[in-house]
């Protein structure tokens, strides 16, 4: 009996021909590449590492401690009641709001391989907790980018609304046909499972705090390597006239819903790298149309920070096509809500700021001081809220 031919993947022969032909390029134009590569190192070092490293460091220490389990066993009412997920999904939302791409995804992730979380519960939340943080938002693109600080609230609410507009639309996926078991708010068995977790941990302070920072060093080192590779990437479609080849794909649909066509490049730009999107976006005179499109592209995430997400989920049996899927409906409906926020809370585009940000250690140190303030605030609150929903439950 003859074996039968194995199926042709035609990615063993496209990714070598991509890569060589990668090489090639770096090979021809040295000089534009490097500029390319030292500008998201550039990014990298003065924006990411110090607003995302106190993230990744609290956020390791706080699982290795059984920080999540402790807020998991509080909070799970809600988020079941919400997303129908058990309660350490909460953190992984709440970090993934406030610190920004891609922690949600890195969070998520060591939930799953920690058995904190389903494969199905890991499944959902990949699918909204991975999003932009308010620094980048309020900071980089309204004030540093758009000049209208105004801007910055609006897609921040529209933002956060499709994400957990997404959410509540995933709370039936794959979710078993049972009985809700409401199970009342105990401050001490919640102090219990901290405590059990802490023990099984058995680690020391002096381990605990090394091993959390070998851990965020990694990860970031990982985001660092991404940022430089799509920033060289995105040079290189420039270089190939790629993007304009896009531009002249993309413009009869443009013109068909009677939308600008200079607006197609920082859109093609942002689907790869929203930073640089953003960036090519703010060219323009900003307008309820050049907001709308820069909460779509935030939204969206950009392939970069798809990117990492998938190497945060490449121990897992996640799926990335709903990832995918995910996102770009996350960024209909931010576009969608910016217009409507905009009907309840007209944006002022003549009150502008002359400010801006630069790439300087001043702003690497006070993104660093901002970024660790909203994490232990974001701590406290937690603290009080859990603290006051024991007292309401009681009473």
């Amino acid at each position: 009996m003859r074996n039968k031919p194995a199926v042709k993947n035609p990615t063993i022969y496209i990714i070598p021909i991509i890569v060589t032909f990668f090489n090639i390029l770096i090979i021809l134009f040295p000089s534009q590449i490097i500029v390319s590569a030292k500008n998201g190192l550039l990014l990298w070092f003065n924006n990411v590492i110090p607003s995302l490293l106190p993230f990744i460091i609290g956020a390791n220490i706080l699982s290795l401690t059984g920080f999540i389990n402790f807020i998991g066993e509080i909070l799970e009412p809600i988020t079941q009641k919400l997303f129908k997920i058990s309660g350490c999904g909460a953190f992984a939302l709440i970090m993934g709001f406030i610190s920004g791409y891609p922690m949600g995804a890195k969070i998520t992730a060591s939930l799953y391989e920690n058995n904190q979380i389903t494969e199905t519960e890991a499944q959902k939340l990949i699918m909204f907790t991975n999003n932009s943080g308010p620094l980048f938002i309020l900071g980089t693109v309204a004030v540093s980018m758009f000049k209208v600080p105004k801007v910055g609230t609006i897609i921040l609410l529209a933002h956060y609304l499709s994400a957990l507009s997404i959410g509540v639309l995933l709370r039936y996926y794959k979710c078993p046909q049972r009985k809700e078991n409401h199970k009342s708010i105990s401050i001490k068995h919640a102090l219990t499972n901290l405590k059990q977790e802490y023990r099984k941990n058995n680690i020391s302070i002096g381990k605990l705090l090394s091993r959390s920072i070998k851990d965020s060093m990694e990860t970031i080192l990982m985001i660092g390597g991404f940022i430089i590779l799509f920033s060289v990437l995105s040079k290189m479609m420039e270089i190939t006239e790629i993007s304009s080849f896009l531009t002249k794909v993309i413009s009869p649909i443009f013109n068909f819903f009677n939308i600008d066509n200079n607006f197609i490049f920082p859109i093609t730009t942002g689907i790869l790298e929203i930073t640089n999107g953003c960036k090519n976006l703010s060219s323009f005179t900003p307008t309820i149309t050049t907001t709308a499109i820069a909460a779509g592209i935030i939204s969206w995430g950009g392939f970069s920070i798809h990117a990492q997400a998938i190497g945060f989920l490449s121990k897992t049996k996640i799926k990335t096509s709903l990832y995918f899927i995910s996102k770009a409906s996350q960024s209909i409906l931010s576009i969608i809500y910016v217009y409507i926020l905009n009907i309840l809370m007209p944006i002022d585009f003549s009150n502008t700021v002359k400010e801006t940000f630069n790439q300087t250690n001043t702003l690497a140190i006070n993104i660093f001081k901002n970024s660790s303030l909203i994490f232990l605030s974001v701590i406290l609150i937690i603290s009080l809220i859990t603290i006051v929903t024991y007292i309401l439950r009681k009473r």
